[in-house]
């Protein structure tokens, strides 16, 4: 799957459920979620933001994209307020989505940051936190060499050629 394919199964089912244009729509880079489903208000002004994760989907089978953005729709349509509870199963299991809270997926893109000890033990990171890291098993032997840590460069590659909405 690609960025193009990604774009147009979420605003096509978006359009099966008629709400392509009553939602904002954004493709990002989360690395947690694939999908998204906001709703409130900003100065007065009702919101409603549908989010798919384009590192994700790109990782991810077309399957697990649609059941993503079929159960986020679920959400718009029986309100904030269902949660996952009976009525947004209800709505998830008419549109076709799997009625549960958590996603089934087992892929993810490659951790922005690596490291490895001197020791041999490697470190992947999505998020560094301030201050120095240092290898616990050599830590807790009284050792304090620095971990040195590398952001990994294939994360940034699909985010250069985006396509226009």
């Amino acid at each position: 799957m690609n960025e193009s394919q990604v774009r147009q199964i979420t605003i096509d089912l978006l359009k099966q459920h008629d709400l392509y244009g009553k939602v904002t729509l954004k493709f990002g880079s989360a690395r947690s979620q694939l999908g998204s489903y906001r709703a409130g208000h900003r100065n007065g002004v009702p919101v409603r933001i549908f989010t798919v994760s384009m590192a994700l989907a790109l990782v991810n089978s077309e399957e697990e994209l649609r059941d993503t953005v079929l159960h986020e729709i679920a959400h718009a349509i029986a309100g904030i307020s269902a949660g996952h509870g009976p009525e947004w199963k209800s709505v998830a299991r008419r549109i076709g989505a799997t009625p549960k809270a958590t996603a089934r997926r087992t892929n993810s893109p490659e951790p922005r940051y690596r490291a490895t000890c001197t020791c041999g033990q490697s470190f992947k990171r999505e998020r560094l936190a301030a201050g120095k890291r240092y290898c616990t098993p050599c830590y807790n032997k009284g050792l304090r060499e620095e971990l040195v840590w590398v952001h990994t460069t294939n994360f940034t590659a699909h985010l250069t050629a985006r396509i226009p909405a």
